[in-house]
């Protein structure tokens, strides 16, 4: 930060930017770049006006790179001409040198020499006018003393082209004798002649600085960029005269939207708002009135971060508002939206074990379901594991021992295996969940299936009366003749009391 110091006033901020071609200061309203002078002292730009305005911005030199200097009309002076313009303020004035003297160090019949300070030394240093008869006449301390110095009150003039010798008081190059109509560079008897007693002189001459060159173009107006940038640095603070124009008023912060954050249905999404503030201002973030989302809730702190969660299942698009506040009455609002992609939650599913005949349908107590009840995803369920050459009573066979249902084939669901397979099985059942924007879900679990023979047993009576029993498997009985008794018990039996009167139990 630079400080800029004037002749007595007000505080005001004038903005420093940087930008690619370095940093540039921007002056107050009122300051005419065309009618001042520039000059450099240790860190520090003087800028002097034709009225006596002092302005010193101090710490103006301490970068590597000369900024540029801009008045608030546009004139521009970049720091190579500025540059150019204190180095000519360091050269364009001799001081003391040749007035009214050879090499302006012989003592002459002229003035005295006169030395011109630097601009910061003119308020701080005491002048001393020295009259043609080499009296002191009195002090001077400031601008206002110089212009009474002169004689008439009038300003400070560039040098004459008159001749020397020509009776006025010019300016030497230190090899010539001018004011003095002596020709032969001797003293004169008079130094004044005919000019009486304690009479001032005419006022003398100094050479002023040559005026600085036109200002350059405006500089193109700024491209606008579509990402965002670092906040830019803090006002530079600044004391100017008391007709300078009034601070710059507050300017409000730039809230950014956000649009399209992915999020994932169930997933929490958190990120950072952002916002511009062209005061350097610190910035705080709130949800706006009436801003919640439609379909999740949002949390926002001071410093910008949010956590936004979308309701459960929920997929599509939703947002939240923002406002942001830079703590001096500047607000803006601000959207973030997102676009909740669809995920396929895991279905349920339960089966029992389950035991039958081969040849007899086997029902089979399976039961799936939907997690997610929003209408996006379907179900499935494939039955795997199961022996060559067993059927279901609906879904399709894929040919691989495994079987695909459709969700209303589970319901009254059979299954038939062929004469020849029995045994136990492990049998496995998946329930498949798809997501209609893509994407599934599985859940899988088990169940036996034992398979009993057709027939188990076979007991055949003879021609005589006999009682056969069963076991508790599939049994096949056959009485023969006589009048028999026959009893399948546990199982599914077969019983045949062949000829005579026989009497056929299928259980005890």
């Amino acid at each position: 930060m630079a400080n800029v110091s004037a002749t007595g006033g007000n505080l005001i901020q004038v903005a420093a930017t940087d930008t690619e071609d370095g940093r540039t200061f921007v002056l107050p309203e009122g300051i005419d770049l065309s009618e001042v002078s520039f000059e450099q002292s240790g860190e520090d730009l003087v800028l002097t006006g034709a009225d006596g305005f002092r302005m010193v911005v101090r710490g103006f030199f301490t970068g590597e790179d000369t900024p540029t200097l801009v008045a608030a009309d546009g004139t521009t002076i970049p720091g190579v001409e500025l540059e150019q313009l204190v180095s000519a303020a360091k050269t364009g004035v001799a001081a003391g040198e040749g007035i009214g003297g050879n090499d302006g160090n012989d003592e002459t019949d002229g003035l005295d020499g006169l030395e011109i300070a630097d601009v910061d030394d003119i308020d701080d240093q005491e002048g001393v006018q020295t009259s043609a008869d080499d009296a002191d006449s009195g002090e001077f301390g400031d601008l206002e003393d110089i212009e009474l110095a002169t004689g008439d009150g009038g300003d400070i003039d560039p040098l004459d082209s008159e001749e020397p010798g020509s009776g006025d008081t010019g300016v030497g190059d230190g090899g010539e004798t001018a004011g003095s109509g002596n020709p032969s560079g001797e003293a004169d008897p008079d130094p004044n002649p005919g000019v009486e007693p304690n009479v001032e002189p005419a006022p003398q001459r100094v050479a002023a600085p040559p005026p600085p060159p036109p200002p350059p173009p405006p500089p193109p107006a700024p491209i606008p960029l579509s990402a965002p940038l670092a906040p830019p640095p803090p006002p530079v603070e600044a004391i100017v005269a008391d007709d300078a124009a009034p601070p710059p008023s507050n300017a409000a912060p730039r809230a950014v939207d956000i649009i399209n954050v992915a999020s994932a249905e169930d997933g929490l999404s958190e990120g950072r708002l952002s916002a511009f503030d062209g005061n350097g201002d610190d910035l705080t973030f709130a949800v706006a009135g009436g801003g919640h989302p439609d379909h999740g809730s949002v949390t926002i702190s001071p410093d910008g971060t949010y956590a936004y969660t979308p309701d459960p299942d929920f997929s599509g698009t939703d947002q939240f508002s923002f406002v942001v506040s830079d703590g001096r009455g500047g607000v803006d609002q601000g959207n973030v939206s997102f676009n909740v992609q669809a995920l396929a939650d895991a279905p349920q599913v339960l089966a029992a074990d389950a035991t039958g005949t081969e040849t007899v349908p086997i029902g089979l107590d399976i039961a799936a379901h939907l997690s997610d009840t929003d209408g996006s995803e379907t179900l499935s369920v494939k039955v795997s594991g199961l022996p060559a050459g067993a059927m279901l009573s609906a879904g399709s066979d894929n040919g691989d021992g495994s079987w695909t249902l459709g969700r209303g084939d589970i319901d009254g669901l059979n299954l038939t295996v062929p004469a020849g397979a029995k045994g136990t099985y492990s049998l496995s059942v998946e329930a498949i969940a798809e997501e209609a924007a893509g994407g599934e879900a599985r859940t899988e679990t088990s169940f036996q299936l034992v398979v009993d023979p057709l027939i188990a047993n076979s007991l055949d009576g003879t021609d005589a009366n006999n009682s056969l029993r069963g076991t508790e498997a599939n049994d096949a009985i056959s009485g023969e003749g006589g009048n028999d008794s026959l009893y399948g018990r546990g199982g599914h039996d077969t019983l045949s009391g062949g000829s005579g009167n026989d009497r056929l139990y299928g259980e005890d």
